[in-house]
Parts: structure tokens; C-alpha cells; sequence
């Protein structure tokens, strides 16, 4: 392979540089692992229940089993169930065992509060189903779900119980949503879905067309039912550290109506203020408290059944998962009014600033704080107190000492971390106590140490608005921009409890900022709850992120999205700084390009491998143009021809212009009316990651850029390979034998993957013509290194255009390697992969690859297939840039193309010569 030149050196590792500087980021750059363990008190058995022998028979690999400790597992044992019905989901690679972190808290807290209702938990065994990349199982998991819970139910025949609780993990959530399409589903007997890092939107990678029409299936269905109105869905992302799952994925916007679904991500979820990875959604003790209580608040006092009144539990949900008030009983949330207690103590304050820490309470207290009359002010509150209703707007009538009666306000706070700290702060303006002459606090008897505080202050001394830099305004600013943060301020004012910092401009997933809080001066052991917490809101999708330290701590903030600004949308994200009085603090920002490097392989990363074969194959096709083996054979190699074809301007500005012009009403109606498919840049800019024209030949360039690394380090491989074989065929005289023994062998190893592809399994039949043309690529390497005169010219241009052969059907066993690995999986239970993706291209490929034999690569026979190419990566660029399952089909119909032209070549050829004769 010929050498590149070192300004092409120098510019694809510079990129390959800055990628794998992005994935770095992506891979480690995000908070520690916080959730706590879950832990038992006595041992877990996961009892295995009988199902119906047509149900075993129909589903011999799955399972269904009941989980238990103790006194409840022999219950179990028994079949001696009296709780409400819970079944869990496994999602891709999912085990039943999952659902002991559940089923343990549960139990316990049903123990220790004494209820008199409990839950019983349920667990499906998916055998570990890969259905997060591979959709031919999903429809069976559909079903036999929907098996399990009619199974579920008969146990529970005399105990009048009607419904079962969902909980499903990563693709169990779909699973979940998905028995709603049965045509014999019963809709009465699932009101409630609790879903965790379910990519609810569209598949990660939607790798094969079962996957896709599922999802296709489910999401129109539930985007355009009216009969589920009375089912509550709740959804849970695991925020950066679920690197499989982005936020915007596991959002039910636009699929469920808001009025019946939560959702939201673990970094903001009340009393958790956790991020997790794709697994730890399932374990982590934090978001298990959340979801434990929020399903014990859901069920109906008098029924001790699961409330089917969809409007109730939503706002339950909401109150667990979303807005947490800090209220101990959630009826106390929507507690409007109150009289005050005439005998109790009252005190009123005019000080706009006044804060009392106490180790105890002797005798409750009302707190009046008189408000200003003037405007532009606001009004924060912190405090540790336990009470539910602590928090009061009133007005005093003339002639009284105090106020009568008030309005509670204590709804309109939020809890804040840390954790166990029962801290919570209410941040009030003008508007909002417009009707009220004072606030009231009321703090109640105490022996433990209770801490509150309170300060009013001019909104422009705390409130800055902030306009952070976009792309063309940190050119503009260019160099000062690279180095130089942008100080919001320098020194935060004395006894300080609340800064707020409104980030204008800040709406790119592809933006990232570093907040920079450094303390300035601070009392050695502050008092109180010590700690600082900084809140990132963003007010779309429920993604805020809340990080907390001690108050003499600095701290370094990162400022990312999880999904962009909706078009349309009006607020801004904001940064919430709650301090510690007795500190100040030095504020800035500045951008972080290491983590817009991690954006980008983030959001970006999965539509790669696309632009990644576009460029295999317009190499292809300049190769193609220039294959000469009479004469001084010839042909580039796959180096020289990507950097002689692949150029972004080739193709990119044609598949903006196609784009755009496929957007346009007119058009876009006559493709609908043609029932053609709409192109993937119409979805991408409706998926919240900032898609932008410009960045398809960026990732053309990334892309290139592994390809080109990668490409070297094959064929240095392929040349170690290459000559041992050689050395070895050379010294034992066994080149000849070789070659007869690959001719017979390479068509019955065809004859074989055809047949496995037809009955088994297609991807058996691409494994076959991959390895095939692996040993061809060596043959021809061996030749050209051991070879002399034209032989070994030949040789060489043979295993130029065989090599990026080699890489087109990679690229096609890699996508269609989770066929393969299912079946090599699932082969104890049958020898055929039923619903295979991957059949229709395994066949074809080893039919077009024996035909290859019978007609080798002719010199100067390509004319149509280099244009055909073109046109192809044009339509991968439009169709397949998510759609990665389309991309087998291009690839098949290239190699077909070209086949086909060889053929008519040879034919041509073969005729002109006996016409000659």
C-alpha cells in the first residue's frame, strides 16, 4: 500500500487526535459513581414459577419467577400471595435477578412502616436476549410477557386484584409498551409503566429492520391511541454516565400525552441527584427509595389497590421524580390554607437579612417577615426544618397583633442536596407575594439542630444574565477566547444565600462551558448545613444536574446540554448557586474544548459509520475507474484513492441540496404519495442534538480519519500474515498444492454459507465470503511480495481493489453480526434463527461472491459502476445516516452492480475476440 504524504499524515492523526481526545471524554469525564448499595436482610430466592405447558412449549427459553426473603419467600413457595402485582422487565442482556434491589426495599419498607397492603415481585427471564441489537426477539418477549401477566393474575383469582405494575429496564420498557399493540391484550390489567433508561425515541443503533418496525409499530401506536388514556408511564435517563443511552432517547415527548407521563432524568430527581450508568439504573439505592415510595404512595388507602386514577398518580410521580417539596406525607403538598394557632409565640422581623442556627427548639414559634414595598426585589429561604407546612404568605388585618390565617407556600419549595440533609430553599419575588403583607415561618419544637435562614435583595445585585459565546462570536473574539474565562463576578456580596446566573445563548449540544467557583473568604468552620450546591437548570426535559461540596471547597462545573433547545421554546438555562453565608466566592466561565470534542462523539458518534463506509466506497469507485491489469498493470491503492476521491465537498453539498429540496412541501407530498421513506436529515433535526448540515462533512473527515488508521494497521497485519505464509509455502514447495487445495475448498465453503444462509442463519453465509476474501486479500499480498516482473504488478493492483473489498464486507458483517451471535447464542434451543435481518443479504452476497470467482475483476471493465457508486453513497448519506440497517442493502446492490458490469465485460470481451478469430 503506497505511502500517504506527510501533510496527509499530519492532518488525519491531527484528527484522529482530536476524536480520540473525544472519546476520552466521553468515556471518563463525568461525576463519580454516588449511588449506595442496596443491601438485604435475609437471602434472595427467585422462585420459578409453572407456567401453562403450550406456554412453555411456545417459549422453551424464557421464564417467569417470583421474588422473596425470609417468611415472604416461603409464602411465595406456597403460592400464598396477597400484595399488589409488580412485574419486571430485563432489557438488552437483562438478567431476572435484576429486580432483587426492588423487591428487597419494598419489602422491607411494607415491614418496618407496617403496612397492611405489600407488594409482590415478579421477574421475566429473557435468557440475557441481546434486544437492544437484535429485533427479531422482541415480538416474542411481547408475547410471552403478555403470558406471564395473564399467568400473574390467575394467582391472584380470589383476591379480586385486576392489574399489574410494569417496571421495565433499557428495552423492557418497550417490551412494556409494546404489549398495547397485541390485538388480545387486555388494556385493563396494565395502568401503571415505570420505565429505566428505556430509549423510548428510536433505538440506539437501529441496526436491522426488525428493530426499526417495532419501534415504528409502538410509537405510532401509542403516538395516535385513544383508548390508553388511564395508563401512567414513567420515565427515568441515567444522565452522562449512561453512555448508552442519551437523555433525549429515553424522553416520551411527543408519544405519550404530558397529562400521563413523568419524565425526567436521575441527576434531578429529588433525594437521588444522581447520575447513572445503564446498569446501575436498576441497583442504585437512591433511585430505588424514589421509586419504592412513589409506588407506595400510589395506592389507594381504602382499596389497598393501585389508584386508577391517571391525573392522582401522575402528580404523585411528578412529586417523587420531579418537584419534591420536602413534605413527609404528600397530602401536606396540596395544603392550600391555615389558621395559625392563636397561643403560639410570635416575632416579627424587619432585617433583610437574618439566619438562626439552634441545636434545639424549646417551644414552636411564628416567624413574621415583614416584605418590602418596593419592587424589583427578591426573597430567599433556606432551611433543615422537618415540618411539612412551615412556610406561610398571610396579611395582617388592622387592629390584630399578627396574622390570622396564611397561604401555604411550602408547595412552592424544592429539596437540595447533599443527601440526609433535609435542606430545602424557597426563592420568592414580587409577583408571587404581591397579596401578602408578610411571610411567616413557623418553626416547630425541636430537640435536634434545626437551621434556617432568609435574605431579601435587589434582583440586580444577584441576578446576572450572562451571554455565553456561540460559534462565531468565539471566532470573533479569537485569541483572547481560547485561554481567557469570562468573570461573571469577582468577589459574590457578604452573607450571600443565592446567586442566579441566566445563560442566554446556551441552547447546542455541541456547546460546553466550565463554571469555576473559588472561595474567597470564609469563616474556618462554617455553622449550619456546610456545603455549597450549584444547580444547572435547563428548562426543557427535566435534566438539571445539582452538585454539591463543602462551603471552603472550589468547585469546576461542567455546563453541557443533554438535548438541545426545542425550536420554539422560550427560557434559557440557568445556574442556581446556593451558598453558605459565611463564605464569598469568585465566579467564572470559561469554555471547555475537551468536552465539546465529547459532545460531539456523543450525539455524533453513532451516525459514523455511515459516513464511514461512504468513504470505503467512493475509494471503491475511483479505484474501480482506474483498475489496468494488461499492460503496466495498475491501480491505487486504497490510500491514494481516498485521498484522491474522498473529499467532503464531493458529495456533501449534493446531499444538502437533495435535503433541502426533499423538505419542501410540494415535494415532500409527492414523495409521501409515492410511499417513499422521508430522508434521515428530516428526523435528525427533530432529535434535539443540533444537527446542522456542516456537520456531514465533518464526521466525513473523522470518519476518514479512522479509516485511514485503520486501514494501515490492516495491512500491516495482512503484510506479517502475508509473510510467514510466503516464508513457509516458499520453503516447503507448497505454493502449488495451496492453490489447488483454496480453488476446491473456497467453492464448497460458498456452498455451505448459502445453504446456512437459506436455513440457519444469513450471517453465516457473510462470515464465509468474509473469510474467503481475508484469504484472497493474503494470496494476493503473498504474490506481490514473493512474485517478480508482471506477475507481481498485477498482484499489487489486484490487492489494492481486494483490499477495499475486504473493508466493504467488514463494514457488512459488523452490521449484521448480532444475527449471528443470537443464533451461535440461541443454537441449544434450535438450530434456525427464525427472524433473521440478515438472510436476504447472506444469500446474495455469497451468490455474487461465487460469481466473482468464476469471473474475476476485469482491467478497464468499469464504466457505469463508479457513477452507480456515487449515486449510492448519495443515498446513504440521505437514507441511512440513523437507518444503519438500510446500509446493507446499498452495499449488496453496489457489489451487484458491479458484478454485473464484470460479467457483461467478460462476455463482451470474449466475443470481440472470437469475432477477431
Amino acid at each position: 500500500m503506497a505511502a500517504p504524504s506527510k501533510v496527509a499524515v499530519c492532518l488525519f492523526s491531527a484528527l484522529f487526535g482530536l476524536f480520540a481526545v473525544g472519546v476520552f471524554d466521553f468515556l471518563r469525564n463525568h461525576e463519580e459513581n454516588a449511588c449506595e448499595m442496596t443491601w438485604m436482610f435475609e437471602y434472595p430466592i427467585y422462585e420459578k414459577l409453572r407456567l401453562l405447558s403450550k406456554v412453555t412449549k411456545a417459549f422453551p427459553r424464557y421464564g417467569l419467577y417470583i421474588y422473596g426473603e425470609g417468611e415472604r419467600a416461603r409464602r411465595n413457595r406456597e403460592l400464598d400471595l396477597t400484595g399488589i402485582p409488580v412485574l419486571f422487565i430485563p432489557g438488552n442482556a437483562g438478567s431476572y435477578k435484576q429486580v432483587r434491589s426492588l423487591g428487597s426495599v419494598s419489602l422491607r419498607k411494607a415491614m418496618d412502616m407496617k403496612k397492611d397492603f405489600h407488594f409482590d415481585y415478579y421477574s421475566v427471564d429473557f435468557d440475557e436476549d441481546l434486544s437492544g441489537l437484535f429485533g427479531g426477539v422482541l415480538n416474542e418477549q411481547v408475547e410471552f410477557v403478555h403470558q406471564s401477566i395473564r399467568h400473574v393474575l390467575r394467582l391472584y383469582k380470589k383476591k379480586q386484584v385486576k392489574s399489574v405494575i410494569l417496571v421495565g429496564h433499557s428495552m423492557g420498557g418497550m417490551v412494556a409498551r409494546a404489549l398495547f399493540t397485541l390485538p388480545k391484550f387486555d388494556r385493563t390489567t396494565v395502568h401503571t409503566i415505570i420505565t429505566q433508561a428505556t430509549p423510548h425515541q428510536m433505538p440506539v443503533i437501529s441496526i436491522d429492520s426488525y428493530l426499526a418496525d417495532f419501534y415504528s409499530k409502538v410509537n405510532d401506536f401509542w403516538s395516535n391511541s385513544d383508548n390508553i388514556s388511564d395508563v401512567t408511564v414513567v420515565t427515568t435517563a441515567g444522565s452522562y454516565r449512561d453512555r448508552q443511552i442519551r437523555h433525549q432517547l429515553a424522553m416520551l415527548n411527543g408519544i405519550v400525552s404530558e397529562d400521563r407521563a413523568v419524565s425526567t432524568s436521575t441527576s434531578s430527581v429529588p433525594l437521588a441527584w444522581v447520575s447513572t450508568d445503564h446498569l446501575c439504573s436498576v441497583w442504585c439505592r437512591q433511585m430505588v427509595l424514589v421509586t419504592v415510595r412513589a409506588l407506595f404512595d400510589i395506592v389507594d388507602k381504602t382499596t389497598k389497590q393501585v389508584e386508577n386514577n391517571a391525573h392522582y398518580k401522575v402528580r404523585v410521580f411528578h412529586h417523587h421524580f420531579v418537584d419534591h417539596t420536602g413534605v413527609k406525607d404528600i397530602d401536606n403538598r396540596w395544603l392550600h390554607s391555615m389558621l395559625f394557632d392563636s397561643k403560639s409565640k410570635w416575632e416579627f422581623k424587619t432585617e433583610r437579612r437574618w439566619r438562626l442556627v439552634t441545636p434545639k427548639v424549646k417551644t414552636s414559634k411564628h416567624i413574621a417577615v415583614s416584605l418590602p414595598t418596593e419592587q424589583n426585589w427578591y426573597m430567599t429561604i433556606q432551611t433543615n426544618m422537618e415540618l411539612d407546612a412551615w412556610l406561610f404568605g398571610c396579611i395582617v388585618p388592622e387592629g390584630a397583633k399578627n396574622c390570622l390565617s396564611g397561604d401555604n407556600l411550602s408547595s412552592k419549595g424544592t429539596l437540595l442536596p447533599p443527601l440526609y440533609s433535609n435542606k430545602k430553599v424557597v426563592s420568592l419575588g414580587p409577583e408571587e407575594l404581591k397579596d401578602y403583607s408578610h411571610v411567616v415561618l413557623i418553626l416547630p419544637k425541636t430537640y435536634t439542630q434545626m437551621e434556617i435562614s432568609y435574605e431579601i435583595y435587589p434582583t440586580e445585585d444577584r441576578h446576572i444574565d450572562l451571554q455565553v459565546p456561540g460559534f462565531l462570536s468565539w471566532l470573533a473574539n479569537c485569541p483572547q477566547s481560547l485561554v481567557k474565562p469570562v468573570q461573571v463576578t469577582t468577589e459574590t456580596s457578604e452573607r450571600a444565600l443565592y446567586y442566579r446566573i441566566n445563560l442566554f445563548g446556551l441552547e447546542s449540544v455541541r456547546q460546553a462551558f466550565t463554571l469555576s467557583l473559588f472561595m474567597k473568604s470564609c469563616q474556618q468552620n462554617p455553622d449550619g448545613i456546610n456545603a455549597t450546591v450549584v444547580k444547572f437548570k435547563v428548562p426543557w426535559n427535566h435534566e438539571d444536574s445539582f452538585t454539591s461540596k463543602l462551603a471552603l471547597d472550589d468547585m469546576d462545573i461542567s455546563l453541557k446540554l443533554q438535548s438541545a433547545k426545542p425550536d420554539g421554546f422560550n427560557g434559557d438555562p440557568s445556574i442556581h448557586l446556593y451558598l453558605h453565608p459565611s463564605c464569598t466566592y469568585h465566579i467564572s466561565i470559561k469554555t471547555s474544548y475537551t468536552e465539546i470534542l465529547g459532545q460531539i462523539v456523543r450525539f455524533y458518534g453513532v451516525l459514523m459509520p455511515t459516513f464511514l463506509i461512504c468513504n470505503i466506497l467512493m475509494a471503491l469507485a475511483w479505484q474501480l475507474k482506474h483498475f489496468k491489469l494488461d499492460g503496466e498493470a495498475s491501480c491505487p491503492s486504497f490510500l491514494e484513492s481516498y485521498g484522491s476521491y474522498c473529499q467532503p465537498w464531493r458529495t456533501a453539498p449534493l446531499v444538502m441540496i437533495i435535503s433541502r429540496t426533499l423538505r419542501y412541501p410540494v415535494v415532500a407530498k409527492v414523495v409521501l404519495d409515492l410511499g417513499l421513506p422521508a430522508d434521515d436529515h428530516d428526523a435528525l433535526f427533530t432529535r434535539q442534538i443540533s444537527w446542522h448540515y456542516l456537520l456531514s462533512p465533518l464526521l466525513l473527515l473523522l470518519s476518514g480519519s479512522i479509516l485511514v488508521i485503520q486501514s494501515i494497521l490492516l495491512d500491516k497485519i495482512i503484510w506479517i500474515l502475508s509473510s510467514v505464509i510466503g516464508f513457509i509455502c516458499n520453503r516447503c514447495c507448497l505454493s502449488n498444492v495451496v492453490q489447488k487445495v483454496g480453488s476446491c475448498l473456497q467453492y464448497s465453503m460458498l456452498l455451505v454459507g448459502a445453504y446456512l444462509s437459506l436455513k440457519h442463519c444469513g450471517s453465516m453465509g457473510i462470515l464465509v465470503c468474509y473469510m474467503l476474501q481475508l484469504c484472497k486479500v493474503i494470496k494476493e499480498r503473498v504474490t506481490a511480495q514473493y512474485g517478480s516482473g508482471i506477475e507481481q504488478k498485477r498482484s499489487q493492483a489486484k490487492y489494492s481493489i481486494q483490499f477495499t473489498l475486504f473493508l466493504l464486507l467488514m463494514a457488512i458483517l459488523i452490521i449484521n453480526a448480532p444475527s449471528l451471535i443470537v443464533w451461535a447464542k440461541n443454537i441449544r434451543y434450535s438450530l434456525y434463527l427464525t427472524t433473521d435481518p440478515s438472510t436476504k443479504a447472506g444469500i446474495t452476497l455469497t451468490l455474487l461472491y461465487a460469481i466473482l470467482q468464476v469471473f474475476p475483476l476485469k482491467s478497464n471493465a468499469f464504466h457505469f459502476s463508479p457513477r452507480t457508486i456515487f449515486v449510492t453513497v448519495l443515498l446513504l448519506q440521505l437514507y441511512c445516516i440513523q437507518s444503519l440497517h438500510r446500509v446493507t442493502y446499498g452495499l449488496t446492490f453496489v457489489l451487484a452492480i458491479v458484478t454485473l458490469e464484470n460479467m457483461i465485460s467478460t462476455y463482451t470481451v470474449k466475443t470481440v475476440k472470437e469475432k477477431t478469430n
